[in-house]
């Protein structure tokens, strides 16, 4: 199955959604941010968006290195499933970061990231 991705809040840059919304009409992505009609609540608990995010089966890609993984890791001893993490480094450009998730997207299959933190570059 192609990944779903919902875009962290600290993701909500317009020159990257910009960036996105042109790969989306290209390509066909599926792409949403936090706090848009169409993506999880804006400013939701990060446990909140982990269970939205495994609701809605689309892997959450943020740049929140302090707090995320740590409720990710939670949420799955719980007993939870979640359909992924990403995590970017906050030094990658708009286009670097927009390449990545049009990679994401088109390369790979969503069960690739299943239960699992995947840390790009």
């Amino acid at each position: 199955m192609t990944p779903k991705l919902l875009l962290d809040e600290n993701l909500r840059s317009r020159s990257l959604w910009n960036a996105i919304e042109r790969e989306k009409a290209a390509r066909g992505i599926d792409v949403v941010r936090a706090g848009d009609v169409d993506g999880s609540p804006g400013g939701a608990t990060d446990i909140d968006v982990l269970a939205w995010a495994a609701v809605h089966e689309r892997i959450i890609v943020s740049l929140d290195h302090d707090t995320l993984p740590n409720y990710f890791a939670a949420f799955l001893a719980a007993g939870n499933s979640s359909p992924g993490l990403i995590m970017l480094h906050g030094f990658l450009s708009i286009l670097e970061l927009s390449e990545i998730l049009v990679l994401v997207c088109i390369a790979n299959n969503s069960d690739e990231y299943r239960d699992r933190i995947t840390w790009l570059p």
